[in-house]
């Protein structure tokens, strides 16, 4: 097991993380079937410094249109010029087809030290009211840009950002490069849709040489005289984030509204005792952003469907988060802030311990917020490149989107099989659905597992926030950021996009909720060896002897079910499918659960 702590190097184009992690994870219990995926290469980048952050919104779709559009950096190998300039790629037909290498939006961007060295683009799409015509639609980018002068958090400057239609050949295309917040901010991320003609953004605000305890809130108000976007810092919240040696510390900021762009929510997750520990809080808008009402704070240690899926022996027992959180907004307004928690203290997480991804969520209808169990992260933190400019790590970047009426959620993660050895190094792209309407789930799928080219290759996926709608199916638009190692300063990548990653809606089936996700807190403990198991299992426990002990596939149903006689039994595995299942024990004293593998 090692500490893994956030990785920073999001922060600075100089710096890429260096750590890797150690254990023996379970087994994610993702059983849909693997597939095929339909691929094509939509773009290039001198380097990867534009989509290394998951948080970043660079993907946007309008289901009305059948249009999906990326934005990347520049190849200066393909385009001339530099990594510093936008381009996108954009598609008509729904992903099957791409228009590629557009641009550049940004041509002021030199990339020089005492010029605009643009990064991180966001992008989205402005559709006019009743307009039928992709051509007349708009291109709105807001990026993060810096004067090439310095290193690490106090190198950024301002906001890129500009705006060109759609039609190919950058009309009415804009440019911006403004100096904002007195040059106190980092990156900016999560660019959104509110009210009709207003954009949202938020970012971390860095002051006097440190990472302050501010939420820098951007909005854009699209401006019918220019044909412009005009941005401006709108508002700073402070969560009141613990001050522990003058040091804060908090994740990467979001936000998202509902279809309406009336309710919005703001969260993440950041430390607020002195435990160490990352922890959720949100914000809430009922007014379109005007106002924000919060923050409200989740304490994970209250809720018994976290706690008791923990590993309380060898790691800390105290949840905290995983450092890569994403939000999306339901047609109901209620949030769903996705993240992976396990064990942890000193801003760091047990990554060889057990680790889930949830979904903490909040209903209008009872005002409570809750989290909800989604699936079992079987490996974290891998080094997936090594590079002239450093090692290129990845978590398990979690990232979510919403079908453009809200009654769709989706979550999307990266995971490795258990040969990864618990590094997240042969990544394939998995997936899980929840139906808004129903309150139903899909099961976890592995998309890419059975994938000839993409199995164990899916680096730096990337989704948009928005999910095609075609009849009963669901689409998510998925870009993988894939490595082409040179050795020279600037290592280059490609981008792939998939356009089958899709859900039907007979697939939500399954009640997480009630089922399996709330798990009873017991005073005692059980032991459950060998973990992997491939023909047997010994369970043990100073509280077994009268209890109920049940084996349950991850679908809840019973597969195996006998009374303890004594404080040690051995069951029997033979003829159980490999996977993952849970190991049930139940006594006056409550009910204890334990996840295991079967080879």
């Amino acid at each position: 097991m090692k500490q893994l702590p956030p990785s920073h190097f999001l922060e600075s184009p100089d710096y890429v993380s260096q750590l890797s992690n150690e254990g023996s994870p379970v087994q994610s219990p993702s059983q849909g079937s693997g597939r095929a995926v339909n691929s094509q290469l939509i773009g290039k980048s001198g380097n990867a410094f534009g989509t290394l952050s998951p948080e970043v919104n660079n993907i946007d779709i309008i289901n009305e249109l059948n249009t999906v559009v990326f934005i990347h950096r520049n190849d200066p190998a393909t385009n001339g010029q530099t990594t510093s300039q936008y381009r996108y790629a954009i598609s008509t037909d729904g992903g099957q087809t791409f228009t590629t290498e557009v641009g550049p939006l940004n041509p002021s961007a030199t990339g020089i030290a005492g010029g605009v060295n643009a990064r991180y683009p966001n992008a989205i799409i402005r559709n006019p009211a009743g307009n039928t015509d992709v051509n007349n639609a708009w291109l709105i980018y807001l990026g993060s840009w810096h004067n090439g002068n310095g290193s690490g958090n106090e190198i950024w400057e301002g906001i890129s950002t500009g705006v060109s239609k759609l039609d190919g050949a950058l009309t009415g295309a804009t440019e911006n490069n403004d100096t904002i917040n007195e040059s106190n901010v980092t990156i900016t991320y999560s660019l959104c849709r509110g009210l009709a003609g207003e954009y949202w953004a938020v970012g971390n605000e860095f002051k006097f040489g440190v990472l302050d305890s501010a939420i820098v809130v951007y909005k854009g108000v699209w401006n019918e005289n220019t044909n412009d976007c005009d941005w401006s810092v709108y508002n700073r919240l402070y969560p009141g984030f613990a001050n522990i040696n003058d040091t804060i510390n908090k994740l990467t900021p979001l936000i998202a509204f509902d279809p309406t762009g009336q309710f919005g929510w703001i969260a993440s997750f950041g430390n607020f005792t002195a435990n160490k520990v990352f922890e959720p809080y949100f914000y809430k808008t009922t007014d379109g952003g005007n106002t924000w009402q919060g923050p409200f704070i989740m304490d994970m240690s209250t809720y018994p469907t976290i706690t008791n899926r923990l590993d309380n022996v060898n790691g800390s027992g105290i949840p905290t988060a995983a450092f890569e959180p994403n939000l999306v907004v339901d047609k109901n307004g209620d949030p769903h802030l996705f993240n992976v928690i396990g064990s942890g203290n000193e801003y760091s997480i047990q990554s060889g311990l057990n680790l889930n991804l949830y979904d903490f969520t909040y209903s209008n209808a009872t005002q409570q917020f809750f989290p909800i169990w989604v699936d079992t992260i079987l490996t974290f933190r891998g080094i997936l490149a090594t590079t002239s400019t450093g090692d290129y790590s990845q978590d398990n970047r979690v990232q979510a989107c919403t079908t453009p009426d809200g009654s769709r959620v989706f979550v999307e993660w990266s995971d490795s099989p258990l040969n990864a050895g618990g590094d997240n190094t042969i990544p394939d792209v998995l997936a899980c659905g929840y139906n808004v309407d129903s309150k139903l789930w899909t099961l976890g799928k592995n998309f890419t597992t059975d994938d000839l080219t993409w199995s164990g290759a899916c680096t730096f996926p990337s989704v948009g926030f928005a999910a095609f709608r075609n009849g009963t199916t669901s689409t998510i638009p998925v870009v993988i950021t894939k490595f082409n190692i040179s050795g020279s300063a600037d290592d280059p990548v490609e981008f792939h996009y998939f356009n089958n990653v899709s859900f039907d809606d007979s697939e939500f089936q399954y009640d997480k909720i009630n089922s399996i996700n709330n798990i009873n807190k017991a005073s005692y403990d059980v032991r459950v060896s060998p973990n992997p198991a491939v023909d047997f299992i010994t369970v043990n426990s100073e509280k077994l002897n009268g209890s109920t002990v049940r084996v349950m596939n991850v679908l809840g149903q019973q597969v195996i079910s006998t009374m303890a006689q004594n404080q040690t039994i051995q069951l029997s595995l033979n003829g159980l499918a490999s996977g993952v299942y849970m190991v049930e024990v139940s006594n006056n004293d409550g009910t204890v659960t334990k996840r295991i593998i079967k080879k």
